[in-house]
């Protein structure tokens, strides 16, 4: 089976676009890629050939009351991770997954991407081994 990206979604608010979701996003695909391969699939560059595409968002959202205001408090940077997995051939969603919190997006570090994104894919099913009856 295969599967290609596609273009990313925005996020659900309250969530808003992160500043720096093209980075975020250019550093999560080959990750999201290694997990996906490592289960079996295999990556395409012809989303028409596809199986499933994968669609990444993601965004923040502030808490706290504004400077200036009574009782202000420095604001909560709340980010969020959203993968979905698509039927390439109908575009019924077929799986989703969502980080809480624990992606701050304002920085951001390879090691915490791969934890988040390994998380994130537990639940994602591995693609089953071919019988030698199916083998070509």
């Amino acid at each position: 089976m295969t599967f290609a990206f596609g273009l990313p979604s925005q996020p659900v608010p309250p969530f808003e676009p992160s500043a720096r979701w093209s980075e975020v996003e250019r550093r999560l695909r080959p990750l999201l890629a290694a997990e996906l391969e490592s289960k079996g699939y295999k990556e395409t560059t012809h989303g028409d050939r596809a199986n499933f595409v994968v669609v990444v968002a993601s965004g923040s959202t502030q808490d706290g009351v504004p400077e200036g205001q009574a009782g202000a408090t420095p604001p909560i940077v709340k980010s969020r991770v959203v993968v979905d997995a698509f039927n390439a051939s109908n575009d019924v969603r077929v799986w989703r997954q969502v980080t809480g919190s624990d992606v701050d997006l304002q920085n951001t570090n390879d090691k915490l991407l791969r934890a988040v994104v390994r998380r994130m894919m537990v639940s994602f099913p591995a693609r089953k081994a071919k019988t030698s009856s199916e083998a070509p």
